[in-house]
């Protein structure tokens, strides 16, 4: 059953990944880690038990799967190689196709050496070799951010396959648990390639549940601030870009734009009290105090998204307490 869900798990990235190289283009990156992917996808399923038991039928004397799987580890790995120096801006782009060619070339013959000499430590000091590379050249670029977070499970997940593949080398194919920790490594590589457009879907779908009071109410009011794009088609994260821009020019507008004297009212010290003179000034903006437009920038260090959620969440705030005393009264 594990080996049906990472097998499943690591298809579902390769998929994400063909997506991805069509609608973004391809590039030396995405091309690698779309490689790297698949050969992973596929040395995983060599361990699919009905596949596996249909490999030893095919070939009783020898050990298919740890070939299969080991040249396939070994591809997968050396492609997210080329990708990860693809990254680096040291290497011209001119220069990612003979680099992609030769590893390909030496990788294939080192395969071929093993399959001829019986053994899979060739190849799986290769993998480690490779595997180490990726660790070196990613783990820079590791952050607290959605890129940032997935180059870390990307890097991790290198890192597992080099433990694994040098298990491969130290006690041979006759060790089964060098074939579990591949699989994690696997499903590790696969999340990183995924994380970045999965993490900026989720983002944008709690964006647009937060906002949507206040962008409902405020659109209505101000019509003129809709987006509506060509032909009517957007994508999650786009309307959740659209929902936040909105929300800001609606309140712009509902300023005057900065074109009329507004008294200057003087910001609180607090950003809550801030917030707060906001949403009623929102709800009543005539029978409230005149505010300028430095209110609805963003304070320091906050981005507008941000701001926005906490406009909104003290928005639903109010206007849940109203119902609620409306309902007791």
């Amino acid at each position: 059953m594990t080996a049906w869900v990472i097998t499943v798990f690591c298809a579902l990235a390769a998929g994400a990944r063909v997506g991805r190289v069509l609608v973004r283009g391809a590039t030396p990156l995405r091309m690698a880690l779309l490689v790297a992917v698949a050969f992973l996808t596929l040395a995983s399923v060599v361990w699919v038990p009905p596949v596996g038991a249909a490999l030893r039928a095919l070939a009783p004397g020898t050990d298919l799967r740890w070939t299969l799987a080991v040249g396939a580890t070994t591809l997968g790995v050396v492609s997210g190689t080329v990708g990860a120096v693809s990254s680096s801006s040291r290497v011209s782009r001119r220069w990612m196709r003979p680099i992609a060619l030769a590893a390909t070339t030496a990788t294939v013959l080192v395969l071929a050496a093993s399959v001829v000499s019986g053994s899979e430590r060739p190849a799986a000091v290769v993998t480690a070799a490779a595997g180490l590379v990726i660790v070196a050249m990613t783990v820079r670029y590791v952050a607290w951010t959605p890129l940032g977070r997935g180059v870390a499970a990307l890097t991790l997940g290198a890192l597992v396959l080099v433990v694994a593949a040098v298990g491969v080398a130290a006690t041979g194919a006759d060790a089964g648990w060098p074939v579990g920790v591949a699989g994690a490594g696997a499903v590790l590589v696969a999340t990183g390639t995924m994380w970045v457009p999965v993490e900026l879907w989720v983002r944008a779908r709690l964006t647009l549940r937060r906002v949507r009071g206040l962008r409902r109410d405020l659109v209505a009011r101000f019509p003129e601030v809709s987006t509506i794009r060509p032909g009517g088609r957007t994508t999650t994260v786009l309307d959740a870009q659209d929902a936040v821009a909105q929300i800001v020019d609606a309140l712009y507008i509902q300023a005057g734009a900065g074109l009329f004297p507004t008294g200057r009212v003087p910001l609180p010290d607090g950003t809550a009290d801030r917030v707060a003179a906001l949403v009623e000034w929102i709800d009543d903006p005539h029978g409230s105090a005149v505010l300028d437009t430095e209110w609805i920038a963003p304070p320091d260090g906050m981005s507008a998204r941000r701001w926005v959620l906490t406009i909104a969440s003290a928005y639903d705030d109010r206007h849940r307490r109203e119902s609620t005393a409306v309902a007791v009264g």
